[in-house]
């Protein structure tokens, strides 16, 4: 099988075509609406209704129970950046908990660092 090198300008040229006609909006004044609505809407979101009982309490006890001294995940996460990051921490991964769940999907990153 013969491989074809092409530069990288012809690929992102390519893309810039490709990308302009498929993603180009209806009009300017739809365009402004739509983002309205999304912004406005995005705080708000949870996504499917379910009956996820982990409160953010869980979340900073959870963490606040790991055991300090111990080598780093594959995530190169150590217990002491969670213990000692800023508390808006828990609250992210208490969304990232919740997508999870009610969206029932891993992200891919997530399943590829467990695995080594």
């Amino acid at each position: 099988m013969l491989l074809t090198v092409v530069p990288m300008t012809v690929i992102l040229l390519n893309h810039l075509q490709i990308f302009s006609r498929v993603c180009r909006p209806n009009s300017a004044a739809q365009n402004d609406v739509l983002c309205y609505q999304f912004v406005s809407q995005f705080d708000s979101y949870v996504g499917a209704q379910l009956n996820l009982s982990v409160s953010l309490d869980d979340v900073a006890i959870s963490i606040g129970k790991l055991k300090k001294g111990k080598a780093p995940g594959n995530d190169g996460i150590m217990a002491e950046h969670l213990l000692h990051c800023h508390p808006i921490i828990f609250y992210v991964l208490l969304k990232l908990f919740k997508a999870i769940v009610s969206h029932r999907y891993v992200p891919m990153v997530l399943i590829l660092l467990s695995r080594y």
